[in-house]
């Protein structure tokens, strides 16, 4: 695996992470969980 090819693994991987807990903190926020 390329040095490029690695890093761009990594920012999806981030990108899906920081998505999914912007969504679950939206939706907890949504329904009164906050």
């Amino acid at each position: 695996m390329s040095p490029l090819q690695a890093a761009q693994y990594v920012a999806v991987g981030l990108g899906a992470f920081l998505g999914f807990g912007i969504v679950a903190t939206f939706l907890a926020w949504v329904s009164g969980g906050c």
